[in-house]
């Protein structure tokens, strides 16, 4: 990937509008996605989002073998929220998975 807006994400809180968007109670399941071998850069420094809801969370999610830069070759980083899994191997940015 090069230059994407965000490389990895899942978002529950996605709306279309202008404004913060509501917690997503009635949230679908989200569980055993991978994401393997993703390497690239990332016009933002947030390179990875997992947002996910508080009643539906996130589950076995699994992060191996990511690299993940700025276009300008600085660090990434990792947000979650409701998100639970693991990573293997290189994982860059840092995962924020519990």
């Amino acid at each position: 990937m090069d230059n994407v807006d965000r490389p990895i994400i899942i978002d529950q809180y996605y709306c279309d509008a202008n404004y913060h968007c509501q917690n997503q109670t009635s949230a679908v399941e989200v569980k055993g996605v991978k994401f393997i071998g993703v390497r690239g850069t990332s016009i933002k420094p947030e390179a990875v989002k997992l947002a996910c809801s508080t009643s539906v969370a996130c589950t076995n999610i699994l992060l191996d073998g990511i690299e993940l830069k700025t276009i300008g070759g600085e660090k990434t980083v990792s947000y979650c929220l409701n998100a639970f899994g693991s990573a293997n191997g290189q994982v860059i940015p840092k995962p924020c998975l519990n």
